[in-house]
């Protein structure tokens, strides 16, 4: 299994659809949609920054239009560290992302078990 079929298994878990799992096809990518939704944006906003074509980030931003923010920003986060953990490892992932992305997401990580401190080393 990889990083798709885990994180999916995760998010169902959360009870969030799997459309939104189906959406964020590597960590690096439910690291940065989960950024945006830290930085401000809307799901739908967040899913485009991230590469989802508009029809497709407007009907999953559609489906999750009950669920709060903070929810889905603390399952990505959580799904990410969980479905990276063997495969891939985090801190390079988050080394490959922009500055400003990893230090929002500072404060979720902390809450999903990562380490801070590797966070800033990464």
């Amino acid at each position: 299994m990889g990083f798709t079929d885990d994180f999916s298994d995760c998010m169902n878990g959360k009870t969030l659809p799997p459309e939104l799992a189906n959406a964020l096809p590597s960590p690096k990518a439910a690291l940065a949609f989960a950024a945006q939704l830290v930085k401000g944006a809307t799901v739908e906003e967040a899913l485009i920054a991230v590469g989802v074509g508009a029809e497709a980030a407007a009907a999953v931003a559609a489906v999750v239009v009950a669920v709060a923010v903070g929810v889905i920003i603390g399952a990505v986060v959580g799904c990410a560290l969980v479905a990276a953990g063997g495969s891939v490892g985090l801190g390079s992932i988050l080394a490959s992302m922009d500055s400003s992305d990893t230090d929002v997401l500072q404060g979720a990580l902390a809450d999903a078990g990562f380490n801070p401190s590797d966070v800033a080393a990464a």
